[in-house]
């Protein structure tokens, strides 16, 4: 039985989960509850063995209070998560990429995990798929990756999970990135200082090359 008003007393007490004559029917297998779940909502639950035969059958007029019942345990449904949102990408040196984002203030709890996930190709589908990964707290706002591959479309999500264990994500966002900036104009320098005889006397040249 499932009772929003705290322990089921009996069985009439509440919604009917299930109602089953095998001892061991979930001896091995969990029995899912999904009877118009209300996220945020705690539900109370009981187990209460019963005679089928006539001379001690009860019944929700006449409900006898049983003594040999589980010990009732509750559970709060899971709730939505506002997800976080992506505003923008940038691309600076051709290939590294600057994420702009916002991540939703809880109004309980906290984070467990915010992961920043970026994929090649295509869209990332949960926390492990991408190429790249950034680890972010609730009050950042930007995170860059750096050295991705030249002139590919890369795609962005962020993973938010609290510690309740309720999952949201953003919307994807994608980039082309360009290609590497070349190196212009960087060389060393060698000098080399010598003397020359001239009308009986020396003169200092002096030879610059690049190397």
């Amino acid at each position: 039985m499932r009772n929003e008003n705290g322990n089921p007393v009996h069985r009439w007490d509440g919604l009917l989960i299930t109602d089953s004559i095998t001892k061991d029917a979930y001896k091995d297998t969990w029995l899912v509850d999904n009877n118009d779940i209300k996220k945020g909502t705690v539900y109370y639950y009981g187990i209460f063995p019963y005679h089928i035969d006539a001379n001690h059958l009860d019944s929700a007029g006449n409900p006898k209070k049983h003594y040999r019942w589980t010990k009732c345990i509750s559970v709060v449904a899971g709730k939505d998560l506002e997800p976080p949102i992506i505003k923008g990408l940038s691309i600076f040196d051709g290939v590294n990429v600057t994420v702009a984002f916002t991540i939703p203030t809880l109004a309980s709890g906290s984070y467990a995990n915010i992961t920043l996930v970026a994929k090649k190709g295509g869209t990332p589908l949960d926390v492990t798929d991408g190429n790249k990964f950034l680890t972010l707290n609730d009050t950042d706002t930007t995170a860059s990756f750096t050295k991705l591959d030249e002139e590919s479309k890369y795609y962005f999500v962020i993973f938010v999970e609290d510690d309740q264990g309720n999952l949201a994500n953003s919307d994807a966002k994608n980039i082309v990135t360009g290609k590497k900036p070349e190196l212009k104009g960087i060389f060393f320098m060698r000098t080399s200082v010598s003397k020359i005889p001239k009308d009986n006397n020396f003169i200092e040249t002096i030879t610059i090359s690049r190397v």
